[in-house]
């Protein structure tokens, strides 16, 4: 228990200094960047449009031909309203506290006879998958907006999705605890259908903005460089410090019960490097220089007819459809 104890309180110090640094930016150079979230509403018909309708009525009759003018018409009332608009920098800052905060309390059950110290012997640790539960959700959700995603029903799903992912690390923890290693393994792996979704979403807003930017901006304004090759490097990257997490977990239930205090130091040297690297690389998207407005708006036009929802739902049923089969053939063998 020495070793997790240190390295609880050097998480809870190092998290700390990242609350006090993005604190003291935001307070010093008062960072506007902010995204929006928005809902679609439609206007009203004018009357040259009502008119408009009724002559294609009259000409046109029920045929699809005529149906497919209207819905035209119908398609441009449709506008985006802005509900709010999220501070980046200071919902940062929140996830960086809640790490604090969780830390804090497991050093205070890490007694001799403290809840921490119980919960290692079970092999379980509750307060984790509660703090990854908000902390995680509130990361992607900050994730997606900095890449453009701004439906209010879009980040409510990145939102709810991730925090479900936590669910079913907890329900694959206490599986494995209680020695039932395949249950584990399932929910495990269950759980990678709502990881999955809203990286589908990030991935395939950046690549929509990527294509309008190299059409419009390189090829119409004779730019030399489209979109630096980092910035798709930082992406995956992000993806990458995500993925140490589940790993971590995986060995865990791999390696059974008496690994399970190895893989917590796992857990805690992910959360001072991945983390910190996490919530800084997200962190630095407050000070962009240009207006969040504009930049949001740009290569909305891209996607206004993609399928992410369709592949998002084939990948979901794919999960779902190998994940119960595996169940069901060992069940029955």
């Amino acid at each position: 228990m020495e070793s997790l104890i240190a390295y609880n309180r050097a998480a809870a110090g190092i998290h700390s200094l990242s609350c006090i640094g993005q604190f003291i930016f935001l307070m010093k150079f008062k960072t506007e960047w902010q995204y929006p979230v928005t809902i679609d509403e439609y206007e009203d018909l004018t009357v040259s449009q009502i008119r408009e309708i009724k002559e294609i009525r009259a000409e046109n009759g029920n045929s699809s031909s005529g149906r497919k003018n209207i819905n035209n018409i119908v398609r441009n009332l449709e506008k985006e309203r802005v509900l709010f608009k999220v501070p980046l920098g200071w919902s940062q800052l929140l996830f960086s506290i809640i790490c604090v905060l969780a830390h804090l309390y497991l050093l205070s059950g890490s007694g001799e006879n403290g809840f921490y110290s119980k919960w290692m012997d079970q092999g379980v640790n509750p307060m984790r998958w509660l703090e990854y539960f908000f902390s995680s959700a509130i990361m992607m959700t900050n994730i997606a907006g900095l890449s453009g995603i701004r439906n209010l029903y879009m980040i409510l799903s990145v939102f709810a999705l991730t925090a479900v992912t936590n669910i079913f690390g907890l329900i694959s923890e206490e599986a494995a605890a209680q020695g039932n290693k395949f249950r584990a393994l399932f929910y495990f792996f269950l759980g990678f259908i709502p990881f999955i979704i809203p990286w589908v979403y990030i991935i395939q807003r950046f690549n929509s903005f990527e294509k309008w930017f190299e059409e419009n901006i390189v090829k119409k304004t004779n730019r030399e460089n489209g979109i630096p090759s980092f910035v798709r490097i930082v992406i995956w990257s992000l993806l990458g410090s995500y993925m140490i997490f589940p790993m971590i977990q995986l060995f865990q239930i791999i390696m059974g019960k008496k690994y399970y205090i190895a893989g917590e130091k796992g857990f805690l040297i992910a959360s001072i490097i991945s983390k910190t690297l996490l919530t800084w690389a997200v962190f630095g998207g407050a000070f962009r220089e240009d207006n969040s407005d504009e930049y949001l708006n740009q290569g909305t036009n891209a996607n206004e007819d993609d399928d992410t929802w369709v592949l998002s739902l084939i990948i979901a049923l794919i999960g779902l459809f190998f994940s119960l089969s595996f169940l069901v053939l060992e069940t029955y063998k």
